[in-house]
């Protein structure tokens, strides 16, 4: 266009902020490279009461810029409203031409603002927009649009104020439309470039992905075309991972979504409407169950092999709920460039689900750190593999690395890059644990069938010390449909022979106790592999724990035996009620997690007649009350073993 014709008018360029931080700094850094026509840059900060915005207004300050803080009422219309009634306290209202913005929508082109403008000033034009929609109604989107002050004076709205989504919508495309008004006005709308080419671009708009564009017009050089892949496994659920990745500002990236079976959602039908060629989609011929992980180990050894993902050089570990904000694959790559030394990169906060949705710190340590927050290089990744089926699979994953390449080789990159999606911890309060070996195999299909219908989808954590991995295998086949199950295999030396039982049982049971310290849950229950609780059993225990004392430490069940058999409580089933005891035994046990924090279990290599069960209770019945439940009865199937002659 002709500068000529802008020279002498007031030009003001609004971009409607909404605590997004990331692209207000986004549009200063580009408008500072535009071509500006001597106009004046506005930040209109929607927020929220009670949102502390100074660091918003003080960056706005240092990089001197118009910020103009208003209450969020009625949205961007609403705040459009204030402007063309002139009642935006801080805006000067002497303006000739506005060019109105949400902040998702960004400039293509350094001389965005003059191709707008140049269109608006043809003769019978009244706005100058981005896209003309035909959704719903033909109407102006008003995301981003070009409009004369004379124009915006006349304008007439649904209601004043303006204040929820369908006063929005009455204004945008349903009753007296911004568009009907100016045709009323004898007076025409026009989109200068078609969407594709559009002088801004809306990143919500993933029918065509323009980041790669947008860098070379504003870094100067191309964007980083390194290639990272995605491992998710899924199992008939929605894949939030495609919509967090399709927004990624880095674009050479891959997902591997690994189905375990046939779908049953449809899924395949969806990545096709999807249709972008990044996303590999797989599915198994059976399930393998043990929650994705021999999925994520197959994966890694098919890159390692060469087939898949070609030429990928980074690997991220994901989860199909998980939400990686738009610039976390530029952030995490950028830096393992400029560090060829380093192995991986990860986020220093993440918001996290067993944090009710709060920010966590990650840090290298179990259970404060995602594979989803980490970036590994394809090299490292595959040289380490995926080994594990644990519930903590991932930290072992990257405490092997640590181990081999060093701490320091991890790079913590400032942002909280990553939402880690899961069910609520306020749902599931309660952690279930078990430890196990071969010779309780006569009793284990009916044990794992019924712990796993009483678990209610609370997390259950099985400890199998037998000799070798056969039974750990073999466990795991029989639940691999239990997506709530989690198993671990440690294995006791055998010698001495005389203690193994005792040594067994409470390096178990202290793993056990350390995994629901790291976890969230209010409840430690174990249940001995060989007892059968009722499935009501955490309803049980919950609601006897009302009429508990406040300092009660173990709540147990009965359990007896099978048709008349021997079981431990067979004496005392005439005896009903709740009974204070000295002796709570562990074989269906509720813990108060304050008894857990302060006391580990135990064993006493000069008495081994005794379990933990006993020593916990010398250890703390100064501090804490111990109790029975006799109306609770559990099924109990003793094994025919015997201790010292069948150690397998």
């Amino acid at each position: 266009m002709s500068v000529e014709k802008a020279k002498n008018l007031k030009i003001i360029v609004i971009v409607m902020i909404y605590n997004r931080f990331e692209n207000l700094k986004r549009w200063i850094d580009c408008w500072k490279k535009c071509q500006q026509l001597q106009a004046q840059l506005v930040i209109l900060h929607n927020h929220d009461a009670g949102t502390d915005y100074s660091e918003y207004e003080n960056y706005c300050l240092d990089h001197n810029v118009k910020y103009i803080p208003r209450l969020n009422i009625g949205m961007d219309m609403g705040a459009f409203q204030d402007v063309c009634l002139k009642r935006l306290k801080g805006l000067d209202n002497n303006w000739d031409i506005l060019f109105w913005v949400t902040d998702d929508v960004i400039p293509m082109r350094k001389d965005f603002l003059p191709c707008f403008i140049e269109s608006l000033l043809q003769p019978d034009i009244g706005i100058s927009c981005m896209q003309i929609s035909d959704l719903i109604a033909t109407h102006v989107r008003t995301t981003g649009f070009c409009i004369k002050k004379e124009i915006a004076d006349q304008l007439k709205f649904p209601v004043d104020p303006i204040e929820t989504k369908d006063h929005c919508y009455e204004f945008e495309h349903r009753g007296n439309t911004l568009m009907k008004q100016i045709e009323a006005m004898g007076l025409k709308a026009v989109v200068p470039f078609s969407l594709d080419k559009s002088a801004v671009w809306d990143i919500n708009i993933t029918s065509f992905n323009r980041w790669k564009e947008h860098y070379l017009e504003f870094s100067g050089k191309e964007q980083r075309t390194n290639k990272i892949t995605f491992i998710c496994p899924i199992f008939n659920t929605f894949p939030e991972i495609v919509s967090s990745l399709i927004c990624q500002t880095h674009f050479n990236w891959e997902l591997l979504l690994i189905h375990e079976t046939k779908n049953q959602t449809k899924l395949p039908e969806l990545l096709k409407a999807i249709s972008d060629k990044r996303i590999t989609y797989i599915e198994t011929s059976e399930r393998v169950g043990f929650r994705g992980h021999p999925i994520i180990k197959w994966a890694v050894e098919q890159i390692r092999d060469n087939k898949l993902a070609i030429g990928t050089e980074f690997i991220v570990i994901t989860n199909p709920d998980n939400h990686h904000v738009p610039i976390y694959c530029e952030e995490l790559l950028e830096e393992l460039l400029k560090h060829p030394d380093a192995v991986a990169s990860y986020c220093s906060q993440m918001v996290h689900n067993l944090a009710n949705y709060g920010i966590i710190n990650s840090q290298l340590k179990r259970g404060f750190i995602d594979s989803a927050a980490v970036m590994v290089r394809k090299e490292v990744a595959c040289d380490i593999g995926w080994f594990s089926n644990d519930h903590s699979a991932d930290w072992f994953y990257f405490d092997a690395i640590i181990k081999k390449y060093g701490k320091e080789k991890f790079l913590k990159i400032d942002g909280c890059l990553l939402v880690r999606n899961g069910e609520l911890p306020g749902k599931k309060d309660v952690f279930i644990g078990s430890y196990t070996n071969v010779v309780k195999k006569y009793c284990d299909k009916q044990f794992y069938e019924n712990l796993h219908r009483l678990s209610k989808g609370n997390e259950v954590h099985i400890v199998d010390n037998s000799i070798g991995l056969d039974y750990f295998n073999d466990i795991n086949s029989i639940c691999k449909e239990y997506d709530n199950f989690y198993f671990k295999h440690i294995e006791v030396p055998v010698e001495p022979k005389e203690s193994v039982f005792q040594r067994r049982v409470i390096e178990s049971i202290n793993y056990l106790r350390q995994l629901f310290l790291d976890s969230k849950c209010e409840y430690f229950i174990t249940i001995e592999s060989d007892v059968m609780p009722p499935i009501n059993i955490i309803e049980s225990f919950k609601e006897t724990i009302k009429n508990l004392p406040e300092n009660w430490g173990m709540l147990g069940a009965l359990y007896h035996g099978q048709d008349g058999g021997k079981g431990f409580h067979d004496l005392g089933r005439e005896v009903k009620g709740l009974y204070q005891t000295k002796q709570t035994l562990c074989g269906c046990t509720i813990y108060n997690r304050k008894l857990i924090e302060k006391y580990p279990f135990r064993w006493d290599k000069n008495d081994l007649r005794h379990f933990h069960d006993v020593y916990i209770y010398q250890d703390a019945n100064k501090e804490f009350t111990f109790w029975d439940n006799r109306d609770i009865n559990c099924l109990h199937i003793p094994s025919n073993a015997i201790r010292d002659k069948d150690i397998r």
